[in-house]
């Protein structure tokens, strides 16, 4: 699920062309894109920024107005613009069952 206004950011622009202001240069950096994966069951809220080179782990949720920069663990809760791991979403014992479940439902599906 997606909030309004996520902003999914693979690449940089180059920001020290000389003698070009900054709003004037539409080139990319060369290279530097990187790959962004979001898996299955995760929630992003509203005003996210995810940068490039980031996997959000399935199952989590990124609270509102948060700056993605670094990997999320699976069936974690961060928030902020310094995202940390606030606590799990599962215990251990909660996230076996989830996971069976979910495979459970999936092959009723097919």
């Amino acid at each position: 699920m997606f909030g309004p206004n996520v902003h999914i950011h693979g690449g940089n622009h180059i920001y020290n062309k000389i003698g070009v202001y900054m709003k004037s240069n539409d080139e990319k950096e060369i290279d530097t894109d990187g790959q962004i994966i979001i898996e299955n069951d995760c929630w992003i809220g509203s005003g996210v920024y995810i940068l490039k080179g980031v996997t959000i782990g399935q199952g989590s949720i990124i609270g509102a107005c948060s700056v993605i920069t670094k990997n999320v663990e699976p069936y974690s809760i961060v928030v902020g613009a310094l995202p940390r791991k606030e606590f799990r979403r599962f215990s251990d014992e909660e996230l076996f069952r989830h996971e069976e479940l979910l495979k459970q439902n999936k092959q009723l599906d097919n």
